[in-house]
């Protein structure tokens, strides 16, 4: 994988919009926001990005904004209304920590916290277009629309034997075309459009990102069944003990890591099509297939 930027640059970047002090909900926040992830998303927005015209400045509070909104949706994931999960990147999830009260609020002030950072965007007049397109993008993703949206499918479908239902496969494409992709399809398209991209590049953009979102979540279950718990960071079967159907208990291990390889494959592929030098993100992608975290 490429290592022209990591996760301590993109901390960095958190740092900057992120508030400092011994207040307990600010301590609940910066618990979970700063817990070492793979900050993918802003990796993404970066990297494509730097494939069209890079800004970094104009980018830089959209980046800090999809990692708040991500983390304020796994704090609220892990809830016991939710997945009742207790560990979160190798450590105890926020409400085992701080409470139930207070992770919910933590949560609430992330949301809040990453629109106050995207409005920080709008300072660089010359992008008052691009900012207001890629803030539409960037809130109808993670909304009712996109993430929210997928939230709820998730939680609507839970102990239903969606295996034992008519085009199951199906039924998890859609909720992880909202859970999950959504928000990797805002960063490919944030960036894209901060970069001053075209209609057609910024629409190719979307379709890698649809395949990488799907990819990652299918590799997220088969890590739920055959990863290691201290590698992984979360709690290995974890689908199982709450009933949940996944790619990987409906398809199978092998099928699952067929299609890894197929939808990753095609993203590429959309890349390269785009006749600019895509190598860097070419080789995040890549990592995906072989992630074991």
């Amino acid at each position: 994988m490429s290592n022209k930027y990591d996760t301590n640059y993109i901390d960095s970047i958190l740092k900057e919009y992120s508030k400092d002090s011994d207040e307990i909900i600010t301590s609940a926040i910066n618990y979970s926001l700063f817990q070492k992830g793979k900050r993918l998303r802003p990796l993404f927005m970066l990297y494509v990005n730097d494939i069209f015209e890079s800004n970094h400045d104009v980018l830089k509070p959209f980046m800090a904004a999809i990692e708040m909104i991500h983390t304020y949706s796994l704090i609220h994931d892990d809830l016991p209304a939710m997945d009742d999960d207790n560990l979160r990147r190798g450590v105890k999830t926020n409400h085992i920590v701080f409470g139930e009260a207070n992770a919910i609020l933590a949560g609430d002030g992330l949301l809040n916290k990453s629109i106050e950072t995207v409005m920080q965007a709008f300072d660089y007049k010359d992008y008052t277009d691009e900012v207001v397109k890629a803030s539409k993008v960037l809130y109808k993703c993670s909304g009712i629309d996109g993430m929210i949206g997928g939230q709820v499918l998730d939680i609507y479908y839970e102990n239903k034997q969606i295996e034992n239902m008519d085009e199951p496969y199906e039924i998890l494409c859609d909720i992880t075309k909202k859970k999950t992709s959504a928000l990797i399809v805002a960063s490919f398209k944030i960036g894209a459009i901060i970069g001053m991209a075209s209609d057609k590049e910024i629409d190719i953009m979307e379709q890698v990102a649809n395949n990488v979102g799907l990819a990652f979540q299918i590799q997220d279950d088969l890590l739920d069944i055959v990863g290691d718990e201290k590698t992984f960071g979360k709690t290995i079967g974890s689908d199982e003990k709450n009933n949940k159907s996944t790619f990987a208990s409906i398809l199978g291990v092998d099928k699952c890591k067929e299609l890894v390889s197929d939808l990753t494959n095609e993203a590429i592929s959309l890349l390269q099509s785009l006749n600019k030098d895509t190598k860097e993100l070419e080789d995040i992608i890549l990592g995906l297939i072989n992630r074991e975290k």
